[in-house]
């Protein structure tokens, strides 16, 4: 016999109880009406800000960054929560997505400039769909499938494959299809090539492998992906982002597609790009800070404040 691996048997029993954890409070929430889902999804932000203080360390460390010459410690707390509750009504949107019809969803959601994705269809290179941890971005692009565009989400692996399976298999069930970030370039090349849409969120810290660009009036280091694959298909980009509604809707906004202007120098090409596209993001963050996932180290491999 071989010998026991010491903590895999842990692991595994926490795998498993988040994944029937999800399952159950998933099957919970589909009961519910939506207006009671939403006051839980701000009853959740609460806990996570003020109780359990999760990420809340980072989180104002980096408003306090960004905000702290133009609004008050008071200010920042508040858009703090904000993000919170964002982001917790965007994590129970997700668990009931089972229960929404493709009507349901796209009657709760209204698009702005969607003819940008039609012309972009009419060229025949696909696009690459730049998104952000912004709002209920789930539904912002599961809505672009409904719509009947051709969708595929380039997602990074989680430790947890089986919650991870059953979360996106609510995304997949309408018509999404999921890629990990593991896939080989050819397949992405492929996608594209074929006119269809890959969806990307290269808003998180890139590390050693990134391009450093200016976001928010600091270095941070950024994917190359979204650039990478424009440069070597002549797709465009084009950033979608989901604003939610105090209603409970939303707004996909849908911005101009950014087409590659080549130099011939590869580096400066990819470089330029990213910061086009990440500036766009920077406007809307700044102008719905609450909106954006602040949890995330986003700086950690350039300044030296977590």
């Amino acid at each position: 016999m071989g010998k026991r691996r010491s903590g895999n048997s842990p692991q595994r029993f926490r795998h498993l109880l988040e994944y029937w954890l999800l399952l159950t409070i998933g099957a919970i929430l589909r009961l519910l009406p939506y207006r009671i889902n939403l006051k839980i999804a701000n009853f959740l932000g609460k806990v996570g800000f003020g109780l359990l203080r999760i990420r809340r360390k980072v989180t104002l460390a980096n408003l306090r960054m960004v905000f702290g010459n133009q609004k008050t410690e008071n200010e920042i707390e508040k858009i703090a929560l904000g993000s919170y509750c964002h982001m917790a009504r965007g994590f129970i949107e997700h668990l009931i997505f089972p229960a929404l019809s493709k009507e349901k969803i796209l009657s709760n959601l209204e698009f702005e400039n969607l003819h940008y994705l039609d012309e972009i269809m009419q060229h025949g290179k696909g696009a690459i769909l730049v998104s952000s941890h912004f709002g209920s971005w789930q539904i912002g692009g599961t809505s672009v499938r409904l719509a009947g565009y051709p969708m595929n989400f380039l997602v990074q692996r989680q430790n947890n494959h089986l919650a991870e399976n059953l979360v996106y298999s609510y995304v997949e069930d309408k018509g999404v299809t999921v890629l990990y970030k593991s896939v080989s370039a050819g397949k992405i090349l492929a996608l594209l090539n074929s006119n269809q849409i890959v969806a990307v969120l290269p808003d998180q810290d890139a590390g050693k492998n990134g391009v450093i660009v200016n976001f928010m009036g600091q270095p941070a280091s950024t994917h190359k992906g979204p650039a990478f694959f424009s440069l070597k298909t002549g797709a465009p980009i084009v950033i979608a982002l989901s604003l939610n509604q105090q209603n409970g809707k939303h707004k996909v906004v849908i911005e101009k597609p950014i087409y590659l202007h080549e130099t011939g120098n590869r580096d400066e090409d990819i470089k330029n790009l990213t910061q086009v596209y990440t500036s766009k993001i920077e406007e809307y963050i700044r102008k719905y800070p609450d909106h954006w996932f602040w949890q995330h180290r986003r700086w950690k491999s350039t300044l030296n404040i977590y």
